[in-house]
């Protein structure tokens, strides 16, 4: 017997612009192991942006836990937090305080793969900035790498 199945209308969600802010709320910090060793997912409802259901849709952002000047997760805490509440070497910082807070994404497009192996288009967080601060410019583009297979786009 044929395999049969019912195409229904998809409320999908199209892929946000390169360049553009988006506002949201932090909601949580969650620690991963990723392919390159420990890591971080950012965890943000952007305003405006439900599922079918109408429950917030979360937008993903990966770091690594790695804490220097040049790492990613310095550049989004300071974004958040601002040049005055970051640590120097040899201090701790308390990530729980990022939670809650108002913020604004950029999105990258980057090459991928569905799981039959089809190439698709990608996005990906490339900054995090308070939703009340300067907007800095624009990232200079990366170099496109494989992004965890648990991330939603």
């Amino acid at each position: 017997m044929p395999l049969r199945v019912t195409m229904t209308d998809s409320g999908g969600f199209d892929l946000h612009e390169e360049g553009e802010w988006y506002a949201g709320t932090l909601v949580d910090i969650e620690e991963t192991d990723g392919q390159y060793g420990p890591g971080l997912k950012w965890v943000i409802n952007l305003d405006g942006e439900t599922y079918d259901d109408g429950k917030p849709r979360d937008t993903w952002a990966f770091c690594s836990q790695k804490l220097s000047p040049k790492s990613k997760l310095y550049k989004w805490a300071k974004g958040v937090l601002g040049d005055t509440a970051m640590p120097q070497p040899g201090e701790v910082l308390d990530l729980g305080q990022l939670i809650g807070r108002r913020v604004k994404v950029m999105f990258e497009h980057v090459p991928g793969m569905t799981e039959e192996g089809q190439p698709i288009t990608k996005e990906k967080v490339v900054a995090v900035k308070a939703a009340d601060q300067q907007q800095p410019a624009a990232p200079q583009p990366t170099r496109a790498h494989t992004t965890p297979d648990e991330e939603p786009f």
